[in-house]
């Protein structure tokens, strides 16, 4: 009898110790979302989409049934981020099958950006070594937001852990040539070019530049006091001769920040030159706003990195 309580004791604190394992998974892996900024809850999976942007060319793929069937294929693999790492089905589009859709190829670096700015940078050579693919499945099901969906980078061999980026938005092969900056007033839509931004007063500036949370292929990250070049919003509006109550920056990629104080213009710098060289995509370029005092723009680096629309207007501007 007393051998077999023993083992009903054994037994029930072999399951409760269970219990506890499993719930502080649970916490573990809902504490890795949040820094990564993963949503923790469940909401509806939206249309799998995302933009391939290639030097002067950019279009928007939407993954149909059509589409899935023409290039997509199954792997067997994990994502180390998420426990257990154990080897499972993805459904997912193999790099070189992305890589064709667009007609330019030079480059031999690609971006992937999340839609919270998380960015992975990789060479072309290592998307093929590691077997890269965009997952579009986890099993026979699409992948919920809250393990990175509903679309994410994965490798079909190990790699970095840092370098899985989920819920992409966007992908960079290269460098864009020939970036261009719109800028809208009400009704009034202007496409400024390299030659209309030269035109603006160059304001140079020695400080920290602050560069989007992810991996990059290349270590090379901006030293303090990097040389910073740009111009100031508030010479924007005066050469431009606009107005407004309102004024919105927006990205490519991201969520737009409304600049809270329009009386403070000056202290916004439109950066376009590091250290006298385009600003590179994996930093957040080509252009990037940057907030020359604190709280003038709403984000945790002071920064909307990935600028490509300054809106004005008197009234709430839809997305």
């Amino acid at each position: 009898m007393a051998y077999l309580h023993s083992l009903k004791c054994k037994t029930s604190l072999n399951f409760i110790c269970s219990i506890l394992a499993q719930l502080l998974l649970i916490n573990l892996q809902l504490a890795y979302a949040e820094d990564r900024n993963l949503p923790t809850n469940q909401p509806t999976i939206p249309e799998s989409n995302f933009h391939i942007i290639s030097q002067n060319l950019s279009q928007k793929i939407t993954i149909n049934k059509e589409f899935e069937k023409n290039n997509a294929r199954i792997f067997q693999t994990f994502d180390p981020n998420f426990q257990p790492t154990i080897i499972e089905k993805w459904v997912g589009i193999p790099w070189k099958k992305i890589h064709v859709l667009m007609p330019e190829h030079s480059g031999k670096t690609v971006t992937f950006v999340a839609k919270n700015q998380y960015i992975c940078q990789e060479s072309t050579a290592n998307l093929i070594k590691f077997g890269a693919f965009l997952a579009i499945k986890k099993g026979d099901a699409n992948i919920s937001p809250s393990i990175g969906g509903p679309l994410k980078l994965m490798f079909e061999l190990p790699h970095s852990s840092a370098a899985y980026c989920w819920y992409v938005d966007t992908i960079y092969t290269g460098e864009p040539q020939k970036p261009t900056l719109s800028v809208t007033n009400g009704e009034k839509v202007q496409i400024l070019t390299k030659k209309d931004i030269e035109k603006f007063e160059v304001k140079t500036f020695h400080r920290n530049f602050p560069i989007p949370r992810g991996y990059r292929f290349s270590d090379f990250i901006p030293q303090k006091n990097t040389e910073i070049k740009g111009f100031l919003l508030s010479d924007l509006v005066k050469t431009m001769n606009i107005s407004g109550s309102k004024i919105f920056l927006k990205a490519e990629v991201g969520r737009q920040i409304q600049i809270p104080d329009t009386k403070k213009l000056d202290d916004i710098l439109i950066a376009y030159q590091i250290e006298n060289k385009p600003i590179p995509v994996s930093w957040g370029g080509p252009f990037v706003a940057l907030s020359l005092q604190e709280n003038q723009i709403e984000n945790k680096l002071n920064a909307q990195f990935f600028l490509n629309k300054i809106e004005i207007s008197q009234g709430e501007i839809q997305n």
